[in-house]
């Protein structure tokens, strides 16, 4: 098998495993923020007032895997109402330049019901080497 079928086969399992094992047990976190966007202009469809700032981030970690880095990490909705969520990663080199950046739905259309988490996976090409990363709520949609 070549390397990117066992990528995508490596990706899909944990998919698998992240949907239907992890997130059933997840409990709700009121800790462990890692980011909030305080000053990202954010939208909403609705007349309820939820933005990005009512949007938490938990238990993010970035791993590498071959050429393509992934995301995991648990969201946490404190709207009144259901809403989506875009979030912004961002991958830092070394010397403080952009190794990459990408705007994502992890729930994609879906609204996330409030009060609550939602657990995501997101993975992205990546140059190799040491990274830091930031990860924040960027714009709120209703839909």
């Amino acid at each position: 098998m070549n390397r990117s079928f066992k990528f995508m086969i490596l990706a899909l399992a944990s998919a698998f495993l992240l949907i239907c094992v992890i997130v059933p047990k997840i409990p709700n976190y009121d800790a462990g923020i890692i980011a909030r966007a305080n000053s990202s202009p954010s939208t909403s469809t609705s007349s309820s007032s939820c933005t990005s700032d009512d949007f938490s981030l938990a238990k993010t970690k970035a791993i590498t895997e071959y050429d393509a880095a992934k995301l995991t990490g648990i969201i946490t909705s404190h709207c009144a109402s259901a809403a989506g969520v875009q979030l912004k990663w961002t991958a830092f080199n070394s010397d403080g330049t952009v190794a990459f950046s990408n705007d994502f739905w992890p729930a994609s259309t879906t609204n996330i019901p409030p009060h609550s988490d939602y657990a995501f996976e997101m993975m992205e090409s990546a140059p190799r080497g040491k990274w830091t990363y930031r990860v924040e709520p960027i714009k709120v949609t209703i839909w």
